[in-house]
């Protein structure tokens, strides 16, 4: 049977020390659900069709790291978590509507030329985090594209705190293929990384905002997979 093949790495970096050694492999959706269970067998729609078709590539992200934040005056801040994380780990897209990420950063390659993937909210678990925050969703074709993803959230109205454990998931990614998918890790080397580099996107106040069309066409034409293959085929952790 066919499948789809998709490469993925976290980076580690003098700002960003997680990654190697706590970024774990995306879990399914679907097992973590049935696992939280207390029988699944009884759960009759686990066999839905319809149930199935939509957990079929869904996948969970974990986090890499425990953090409580405290929520208030337009701001979050910690008792516990020191400036260095939050400088590190966090984006301030709007404090003052409560719209923050959480730079966990994390890169999918698919083999293939054309694959699409969309970041959600991770909606088959119970937990603080995702009870506490919405997922600001995003779409990307991990085919003709590639670029570090990061956790975009919401917090909800009325939380005073926002928890996360390590290994809990931070957010889902859905894989649009009903195609077998195959995740398989690879080291973020040096060339790498001043490939992303080259590809980082200098932000509105020097470039206007483009689609993504945009820069598929320019991984094409200036034949950037070709190169991002190379190093990932060089670097298999597998």
């Amino acid at each position: 049977m066919k499948e789809e093949v998709i490469y993925y790495s976290y980076p580690n970096t003098a700002t960003q020390e997680h990654g190697f050694l706590y970024g774990s492999e995306p879990s399914s959706s679907n097992k973590d659900f049935v696992a939280s269970l207390d029988v699944a067998e009884r759960v009759r729609f686990l066999r839905c069709p319809a149930y199935q078709d939509s957990v079929r590539n869904l996948y969970n992200i974990g986090s890499q790291f425990d953090m409580e934040v405290k929520v208030g005056d337009g701001s979050i801040h910690s008792d516990e978590l020191t400036q260095e994380f939050f400088d590190n780990y966090i984006t301030n897209h709007s404090p003052e509507d409560d719209l923050y990420a959480v730079r966990q950063n994390l890169m999918f390659i698919a083999e293939s030329d054309s694959l699409e993937i969309t970041q959600k909210h991770p909606t088959l678990v119970d937990t603080d985090w995702s009870k506490d925050v919405m997922v600001v969703p995003g779409k990307i074709d991990i085919g003709k594209y590639f670029r570090k993803l990061e956790c975009a959230f919401k917090i909800r109205k009325g939380i005073d705190k926002v928890s996360l454990k390590e290994g809990e998931p931070l957010y889902s990614i859905e894989v649009h293929t009903d195609i077998k998918v195959k995740l398989v890790p690879f080291y973020w080397s040096s060339d790498f990384d001043n490939l992303v580099q080259n590809m980082a996107f200098l932000g509105e106040a020097t470039h206007k905002w483009k689609p993504l069309k945009f820069y598929y066409d320019v991984v094409k034409k200036k034949n950037i997979k070709k190169l991002i293959m190379k190093e990932i085929k060089k670097n298999l952790m597998v």
